[in-house]
């Protein structure tokens, strides 16, 4: 398998785009589709008998919203996510993904192939990841209502008792306009229950041993949405701060990115922009750690220069950062020779 041959997936200039799961059939074939999900889903279940229930169980969960509009199950979802790993497996990325990071993340995905020497398959690991990562969503539902704030959490069970009534689906005689996959905290201090979080203990609690990585990958498949914008403090606090880098690092992002690749908008098409604004801050992080490694005053490395910088919605180019820091050595010398209040 060669690492240096990457395919950028883009769309057509003359606005002829295909959806991503046309463009996925068109390639590799609805019966693919079809028949690779069909194999790895009864190689999970094979290896984990103990979580095969709640597995087949969260392929019904419903799709209805902004986010989800691949298919109305989410099988369709995760059908959509094994396509994507087979896409990086062989050197297919989205065209925000540079060379380099493209080899990381093909490097992660890509096995050696034991049956055909020469071959490669996608890792195991993340073929597990992506039947555990939302296995916990029909335990998290919640509905929204149109001129509705707010979300109303339900049940399975209640669900199973919503769909008998078939489309438009109601709730207490209203129409639900969305369902997502998060149960609201009952109270300030409550964060609520996230479906990655659930899906990570319920695998725990099943007696299920998964490595580290993967319960982080779980927990975090869907992180990006927490950067609206490229601001490096959102990435130093999700990553930088509890010490996740490396395979760590790498297994998350992996995640989110194939996550991101099967969420489809209602042209067919994923967005990528909180992904982008995510990848982003993680360059941002990595040219400023670098930049200011050796720098020990701390009047520099507080300075409103820099921290305007980290907050900078846009890729940091080094001249972007040796300006800022030549503005705070400035001031940092300007307020070491200014008089002290007595």
């Amino acid at each position: 398998m060669s690492g240096d041959n990457f395919e950028a997936l883009r769309g057509d200039e003359n606005k002829k785009i295909l959806s991503w799961e046309e463009r996925i059939a068109a390639v590799r074939g609805e019966e693919w589709l079809e028949e690779n999900f069909q194999r790895r889903l009864a190689e999970v279940c094979a290896r984990y008998p103990e979580m095969a229930e709640n597995i087949k169980r969260s392929l019904e969960t419903p799709q209805l919203g902004p986010y989800h509009n691949e298919g109305l199950k989410m099988i369709s979802h995760l059908k959509l996510i094994l396509a994507v790993l087979e896409d990086i497996k062989d050197g297919k990325f989205h065209e925000s993904i540079d060379p380099e990071l493209a080899r990381e993340m093909r490097e992660a995905v890509a096995s050696e192939d034991p049956n055909r020497p020469g071959q490669s398959v996608v890792n195991q690991f993340f073929i597990d990841y992506t039947f555990f990562h939302d296995i916990a969503k029909p335990d998290c539902m919640s509905l929204r209502f149109e001129g509705e704030k707010g979300a109303k959490a339900i049940t399975w069970q209640e669900w199973l008792e919503i769909e008998k009534g078939g489309q438009p689906y109601k709730f207490g005689g209203k129409v639900i306009k969305s369902i997502g996959y998060y149960h609201p905290g009952l109270t300030k201090k409550d964060s609520g229950k996230k479906h990655g979080n659930a899906a990570a203990d319920m695998v725990r609690q099943k007696g299920v041993r998964l490595p580290p990585k993967m319960s982080m990958a779980i927990r975090k498949h869907e992180i990006a949405y927490q950067f609206e914008s490229a601001n490096v403090d959102t990435y130093e606090r999700n990553f930088a701060e509890r010490g996740l880098g490396g395979d760590q690092w790498l297994s998350v992002f992996i995640a989110s990115y194939s996550d991101t690749m099967a969420s489809l908008k209602d042209d067919g098409q994923p967005n990528m922009d909180h992904f982008k604004n995510f990848l982003n801050a993680r360059k941002n992080y990595v040219l400023l750690q670098e930049m200011t490694k050796n720098i020990t005053d701390n009047a520099v490395l507080n300075s409103h220069a820099l921290f305007n910088l980290r907050k900078a919605n846009k890729v940091l180019t080094r001249e972007d950062v040796e300006i800022a820091l030549a503005e705070a050595r400035v001031q940092a010398a300007a307020e070491a020779v200014e008089p002290q209040p007595k």
